[in-house]
């Protein structure tokens, strides 16, 4: 892939989980009291997960009014609507680059700045630089040439406050996407039947191919109620987290794939953050 990571990016971005962006703005009040998502999926104590870990952070993730519907990250209306979905109360960049896989690094990148595990925070750019938090915090900064990517030494001062933390995740939802992310996951090796294998935090992810020109998404298993799935996500162009279920979308599953708003996923689509 003999191009530049300019290019690659770009490409990448286009060639990504992209609806149409038609919108209007709103400005309906919020009243409902503060939920998590927890509260609404799992029925409150009933989330079983283990404590301090990724997933029981995706349980406590507090969740917006009832009546919110997703916006862009321009503030607009999204113009299309997943009936009963919630929306998840974290903020969109306002450079419209928290996309689909983005949300996902987002997610995992604040659990584990909240635990200060800061020497595992650190992704992929889509030429395979490996971006660490911790080298940021610390002063260094990355320096992008077409194709190439390097550090700068004690380019700036020590700072691991949240606010240069998201300066960090802007740089790597620039240069990041579903191509890079599938690098840094883990596969889950569930084999067949893996609907009833799939664990809070799981990732199903189609990563795109700018060769064959493919698209790419990513999306997050929350719970499963019998037949219903729970899922998490973010899309193109950059707008809220959203959290909606398999009866309200385009789905379907046997042994070997499921189907989730027109993307196909098989045992070797399913992965994890390394915790």
């Amino acid at each position: 892939m003999k191009t530049t990571l300019v290019i690659i990016a770009t490409i990448l971005f286009l060639a990504s989980c992209s609806q149409p962006a038609k919108s209007t703005q709103t400005t309906e009040p919020e009243k409902d009291g503060v939920q998590r998502i927890s509260d609404v999926y799992f029925g409150g104590s009933q989330c079983k997960c283990k404590e301090g870990t990724f997933a029981e952070y995706i349980c406590n993730l507090t969740l917006k009014s009832k009546r919110h519907r997703v916006h862009l990250y321009n503030g607009d209306l999204r113009s299309w609507q997943i009936p009963q979905e919630r929306v998840v109360d974290i903020d969109v960049d306002s450079e419209g680059l928290q996309q689909c896989a983005d949300a996902l690094i987002r997610l995992y990148a604040e659990y584990l700045f909240a635990n200060k595990e800061y020497d595992k925070i650190h992704f992929c750019l889509t030429n395979g630089f490996d971006m660490q938090y911790k080298r940021w915090a610390e002063g260094d900064r990355v320096i992008v040439k077409g194709n190439n990517t390097r550090w700068k030494v004690n380019a700036a001062e020590k700072d691991y406050s949240h606010s240069a933390f998201m300066d960090y995740l802007t740089i790597v939802f620039k240069y990041a996407g579903t191509y890079s992310l599938n690098k840094n996951l883990k596969p889950c090796n569930y084999g067949k039947n893996f609907a009833g294998k799939l664990k809070t935090g799981d990732i199903l992810i189609r990563p795109a191919d700018i060769i064959k020109g493919t698209l790419g998404h990513a999306i997050m298993f929350i719970q499963r109620r019998g037949d219903e799935f729970i899922f998490l996500q973010s899309y193109t162009p950059a707008q809220e987290i959203e959290v909606f279920s398999s009866k309200y979308v385009e789905f379907g599953y046997n042994a070997n794939v499921m189907s989730v708003l027109g993307y196909d996923f098989r045992s070797q689509n399913i992965k994890h953050f390394e915790y």
